[in-house]
């Protein structure tokens, strides 16, 4: 079936005329008599025009149904997204708890200067495990993604 073919079909079904059509989107009866004859391209803000017109998927059902199933995650993948995001959220957490258990003891009078730094550093490590753990991670994505040929 042709678009003018669509057109034709969908106005008919919902009783419009062409001019009706054709004041809704702008243009002249002749335009839309034109895309219903396949005398004239319709343009991709038109077609989107039409479809938001009528409220349906008017051209391509196929695609529009093959981008509804694209956003869909399988089930394996919702698994490995929720692992890479349990691991992020430990490895941020780690980094957290490292970070509070070191600050009581940060501001102590006792402690010199040498163990501050060391109260730091376990800081510093827990942050660039963290940051080492999270680019392995994307990177993993990055690959799932290219191997699976998706867009996640």
């Amino acid at each position: 079936m042709t678009d003018g073919e669509k057109i034709i079909k969908i106005r008919r079904e919902k009783g419009i005329s062409q001019e009706e059509l054709a004041v809704a989107l702008n243009v002249s009866r002749q335009a839309v008599s034109k895309w219903e004859n396949d005398l004239m391209q319709i343009s991709v803000d038109k077609r989107a025009e039409i479809e938001a017109f009528f409220g349906v998927s008017v051209f391509n059902e196929e695609v529009a149904a093959a981008k509804a199933e694209k956003i869909r995650f399988t089930a394996n993948q919702k698994i490995v997204l929720a692992i890479i995001a349990v691991f992020i959220a430990l490895s941020f957490a780690v980094t957290v708890i490292v970070g509070i258990v070191s600050i009581p003891d940060l501001w102590a009078d006792e402690k010199s200067a040498t163990n501050l730094y060391v109260d730091f550093g376990y800081f510093w490590l827990a942050l660039g495990i963290t940051l080492i753990i999270t680019a392995i991670e994307i990177f993993a994505v990055l690959v799932y993604r290219k191997e699976n040929g998706k867009n996640v």
